[in-house]
């Protein structure tokens, strides 16, 4: 095999982890994303987990402005005005403390 397979092959396999690590990033900010909704919006607390987990499963493989959307509309079905970029800036940092927990994890 040459070097130059072999560097392409190595590269791919790092794709291939990147984006399944940024994928589980992703899933675990929307379900922390969701904790901190429900907690704001009078989700019992022994509910919150079970309620978090429902948010970030419904927005498997959704984009960021789709899970921004999702999160504002609990917000207003619940009658509380929460700005979107306030929910951002929350789903920014969820998605970074997500990231390194999970680099710290391998």
């Amino acid at each position: 095999m040459s070097t130059l397979t072999e560097r392409e092959e190595a590269f791919e396999k790092r794709f291939a982890l990147d984006e399944d690590r940024r994928f589980h990033a992703r899933v675990l900010r929307d379900r922390r994303l969701g904790e901190w909704a429900a907690e704001r919006i009078g989700v019992a607390a022994e509910s919150r987990e079970s309620f978090a987990r429902r948010f970030a499963d419904d927005l498997v493989g959704k984009d960021d402005e789709t899970v921004v959307a999702a999160a504002i509309k609990l917000f207003a079905d619940a009658g509380i005005e929460m700005s979107a970029v306030r929910i951002r800036r929350k789903a920014e940092a969820e998605l970074a403390e997500a990231l390194r927990f999970l680099t710290a994890a391998r």
